[in-house]
Order: C-alpha cells, then sequence, then structure tokens
C-alpha cells in the first residue's frame, strides 16, 4: 500500500483559487440569446441541446459575477440548470430527473 502526504504552505496551499469574475451587460431577453451572449462577453462555452431554451425567457443580468452566480441568475425561473464541464466549458440542461434520459438521447448540441 503507497500512501503520499504532502504538506503546503503559504500560497501553495491554496487549493482553490479565487473564483474568475467577469464584467457582465446582458438585457432580459430570450435565454438562448442571453446564454450566447454570456459565451460572448466571459468567454465560456455553453453547450445544451437544440430546443432546449424554446420559449423560455431569461432576465438578464448586469454586473460583476462569477460562472456559478451569473448561469444561476440568467436561469431563474427556467426549470434548467448548469454543469461545469471544464474551466471554459458548461452545460445547460433539465433541473429534474428527466435530465439524464434527456441527456442521454442522440441529438445536436448547440455551441457558441
Amino acid at each position: 500500500m503507497l500512501c503520499l502526504v504532502l504538506a503546503l504552505d503559504g500560497p501553495a496551499a491554496q487549493l482553490e483559487p479565487e473564483p474568475r469574475t467577469f464584467e457582465l451587460r446582458i438585457t432580459a431577453q430570450p435565454l438562448d440569446e442571453a446564454l450566447q451572449e454570456f459565451s460572448r462577453q466571459s468567454g465560456m462555452q455553453v453547450i445544451y441541446f437544440s430546443g432546449l431554451t424554446d420559449g423560455i425567457q431569461s432576465p438578464g443580468v448586469n454586473g460583476k459575477y462569477t460562472v456559478t452566480a451569473a448561469l444561476q441568475a440568467l436561469l431563474t425561473g427556467s426549470g434548467l440548470s448548469f454543469h461545469v464541464i471544464n474551466a471554459r466549458t458548461v452545460q445547460i440542461r433539465k433541473e429534474d430527473a428527466d435530465a439524464k434520459a434527456h441527456w442521454a438521447e442522440e441529438e445536436e448540441y448547440d455551441v457558441h
């Protein structure tokens, strides 16, 4: 059995960096357009299935936000949530238990 213990102090001890923030100005608009604007302003890639955002309005955001705070605000009341895939990509999906079945279907992604 191998056991590895690391002792860190100082700045290296901080394993999680400060969350990045972005100055965002996204008006209330259809969610699809709001997510495209979020992608443009933040540099994040946003992926989701075609039609997932149809007919959904976003309240928008205005100010300094982390990715998490911005997406929570943009998705307010939509019945959708997000999953961070990596430092530059987020996935939009249904909030409920049907999300797993939805993502298992073979559909095309919208990538912005």
